[in-house]
């Protein structure tokens, strides 16, 4: 901010302790407890102070009023209370906390499967050292001391890396993180902890392996490719790594389909064509009307309307009395206060009853249109037409208008897609309101955007020309859920490129390893086709297990994700597994051809006597 301004400046309206002023709960108030304080003490206390200063103007408006309070440190992943940015998602958090260790986890099962793959090669120096006095714990400590260097030394990088990286980072997150280890040692420590306990778990399995190898088979070369305990491990890890790497493929496909609803679906109105100008000078809002009839001169301007909001920007709030079957009874609702043209200009589909008209003297004082929404919550469904609002009366319930029905718009998305429809109503307005909404020709679009700069100019508005598409706006709305999917989609493409590092160095392990049996099948009388097929059977069979396990988790966490976070959301379809699924096949079987087809293609002259 650039300048504060003390309640203390407007106390009749804030400072105050009037019992009417207890109902304005437009502002957030923080509270210093003292350190044996508790903040269910002040709860515990609350209702005698309402029933003392607040209870006779309650049951006046037949409402209720409760505390709820949020300690500060939870404040910013709290959601649901209005004029609250910026605030996180507590969600999404966890969404990349999950995708991290993902990540780390492929990566720690790519060195244990290479590790032990390599085994046989590791046989004889853990015979030798055995024989010349190691034991088994020195061993284990040798081996898991290589991966922890190696994680110490992948540390180091990735410290440099997100140092470089975090200014671009911020810029595309909108956010101010800080990367400064002498100021954040509680981070550096948290990150030395992983760091150690990744190298840990990379090399724990290795370790007990190899250092459990009999000096004296392994010198005498019978410890044969690992063994069959090894060959399962291996298994096991690539259907974690390719269940990972599918699981994310799926959650990429489905969070870019979502992304495409958010930005296709039918809000309900034109948004597509529509221009709005804010208006804030007062003095320019006394001139609407004639500033409305000089742009409909031109005919690539069709129609202009003034409104105290658009969608995407509906957030009044006003008590009002509903027509019931037992009386009228108070109930807060969203309201538009609009000029005759709104329903018009932005092609709201009237259902039941007719727009507001002109030439009828009543609708000026009398008439209200609201949204189908609106019928169901009021239960108006039998006839919604002609029951009465009770607009804009006073603390004792005397003034105000009493307007009738006349109309029933289709209900349309005044909030993003993440909120569920509610009932709104349109009022006409007795006074200039600062949105002005033109819809334009498409095909003249600069034109008609130059034809406003130059009558915004002629009416020496104060403020300069600014204008912005309504399309834009709503799609504004998605800009977090779009960086989100980006970033997933970055998370998915660095997570199958980790596991298929491994799968290609696990590919040119087994092609070294049957290097002779190739050969002799080959005298025997095996094809290159019959060998490739024997190759590659082995690791389609280990993705399809993947994809099988990956199916279901991914459905209940995605499922979840949609249900949580958007009150309308595309269905899952089967489409997005059986895409993932086989973008994994093809992918992970390409990574393996070129060692498989090299070792099937050897001469089998050669490839008897490898050794």
């Amino acid at each position: 901010f650039d300048a504060l301004i003390s309640i203390a400046t407007e106390a009749a309206r804030f400072s105050t302790t009037k019992p009417s002023r207890f109902w304005r709960i437009g502002a957030y108030t923080y509270l210093l407890l003292h350190e044996k304080a508790s903040i269910g003490h002040i709860h515990e206390k609350f209702p005698g102070f309402y029933n003392k200063y607040m209870k006779e103007l309650g049951d006046q408006y037949n409402l209720d009023f409760n505390l709820m309070s949020t300690p500060l440190i939870k404040t910013h992943f709290r959601q649901g209370l209005g004029a609250e940015r910026p605030s996180g998602n507590m969600a999404y958090l966890l969404i990349f906390s999950a995708v991290a260790v993902f990540i780390l986890l492929i990566a720690a099962i790519n060195y244990m499967n290479m590790a032990t793959a390599r085994s046989a090669n590791r046989a004889k120096e853990v015979g030798v050292r055995k024989v010349l006095g190691a034991h088994k714990k020195q061993l284990i400590y040798q081996f898991i001391s290589e991966s922890t260097a190696l994680s110490v030394i992948a540390m180091l990088i990735a410290i440099v890396l997100v140092w470089l990286l975090i200014p671009e980072f911020n810029s595309f997150t909108d956010k101010s993180l800080t990367f400064s280890l002498m100021k954040n040692l509680g981070v550096f420590l948290e990150i030395i902890i992983i760091t150690l306990v990744i190298g840990f778990i990379s090399g724990s399995y290795p370790a007990f392996y190899l250092s459990s190898f009999q000096p004296v088979k392994v010198l005498k070369g019978n410890v044969g490719k690992t063994g069959k305990k090894g060959g399962l491990l291996r298994r096991i890890l690539v259907v974690i790594q390719f269940f990972i790497a599918i699981f994310m493929g799926i959650g990429a496909i489905i969070v870019s389909g979502q992304l495409n609803f958010l930005k296709n679906k039918d809000l309900g109105f034109e948004k597509e064509n529509l221009i709005y100008l804010e208006m804030h000078d007062s003095a320019f809002r006394s001139k609407v009307q004639t500033f409305k009839e000089e742009l409909l001169l031109n005919p690539d301007i069709i129609s202009v309307t003034n409104s105290s909001g658009i969608p995407g920007r509906v957030n009044n709030i006003k008590t009002m009395k509903i027509e019931r079957e037992t009386g009228m009874e108070n109930q807060a609702v969203l309201y538009l206060l609009t000029d005759y043209d709104f329903v018009e200009t932005l092609r709201l589909k009237i259902v039941k009853g007719r727009d507001f008209d002109e030439k009828m003297g009543t609708d000026s004082h009398q008439a209200v249109i609201i949204n189908e929404t609106a019928v169901k919550e009021f239960g108006w469904e039998k006839e919604p037409l002609g029951k009465k609002i009770h607009y804009g009366f006073r603390q004792d319930g005397s003034g105000g208008k009493i307007l009738k029905v006349i109309g029933v718009v289709e209900d349309f998305h005044f909030k993003s897609l993440h909120n569920a429809i509610e009932p709104v109503i349109f009022i006409l307005s007795e006074q200039p309101q600062y949105l002005l909404s033109c819809h334009i020709n498409r095909e003249h679009n600069k034109e008609s955007i130059e034809y406003l700069e130059k009558n915004w100019n002629k009416f020496n508005i104060k403020h300069p020309f600014d204008y912005k598409f309504l399309g834009n706006s709503m799609d504004d709305q998605y800009i977090a859920d779009e960086k989100i999917g980006f970033i997933v989609k970055i998370a998915t493409i660095l997570t199958i490129f980790i596991a298929l590092l491994g799968l290609l160095g696990l590919s040119s392990f087994i092609a070294e390893q049957k290097t002779k049996e190739i050969g002799v099948r080959k005298v025997l009388g095996a094809s290159v086709g019959n060998i490739l097929m024997l190759l590659y059977r082995e690791f389609a069979l280990l993705i399809l297990i993947a994809f099988i396990l990956a199916i279901p988790v991914a459905w209940w966490q995605l499922n979840n994700w949609l249900e949580t976070n958007f009150t309308y959301h595309q269905d899952i379809q089967w489409t997005s597994f059986l895409i993932a699924g086989l973008s994994a096949f093809f992918i992970g079987m390409a990574t393996i051809s070129y060692y498989i087809i090299k070792a099937a293609s050897f001469n089998p002259a050669d490839t008897i006597k490898y050794e």
